[in-house]
């Protein structure tokens, strides 16, 4: 803004109606900061009352998930336990059966090299019998 001189300096009559115009806007800008301000503070306090039940069903959530995992950890623990304890079972149990299917073996190739000596000796006693029809038949002829 630009004022007209005067005698002895600036208008005064302009000079006033320029700062109570400049005044006025301030105090309206001021008044709407003001306005502003007091409805950012009762938001403000509103989020905090509708904070602090989150924060307690946050703190409740956290407490939860905690001791969840540590349940969740000592079940895993239990389990590789129980698995192992269960490997080595299952493990001892095919030892015996192995040990067991090999007994079983050797009976059976003990059986067999039996059935093959006495088939031997049977056909050693067929053969002989056979000899002797056939030389009791040639006597008697």
């Amino acid at each position: 803004m630009r004022f007209q001189h005067a005698l002895f300096g600036y208008r005064c009559a302009r000079v006033n109606q320029y700062l109570q115009e400049v005044t006025a806007r301030y105090e309206q800008t001021l008044a709407e900061q003001q306005q502003r301000i007091t409805a950012l503070r009762e938001e403000n306090t509103a989020l905090k009352v509708q904070l602090e039940p989150l924060k307690a069903q946050q703190e409740r959530i956290s407490l939860a998930l905690l001791g969840a995992n540590a349940r969740a950890e000592k079940m895993v623990q239990e389990e590789a336990k129980a698995s192992q304890q269960r490997r080595m079972q299952l493990d001892r149990e095919i030892g015996a059966k192995r040990e067991a299917f090999q007994n079983a073996l050797q009976q059976m190739e003990e059986g067999i090299r039996q059935a093959q000596l006495l088939t031997v000796g049977f056909a050693q006693d067929l053969s002989r019998l056979r000899q002797k029809m056939q030389n009791t038949d040639q006597k008697s002829q």
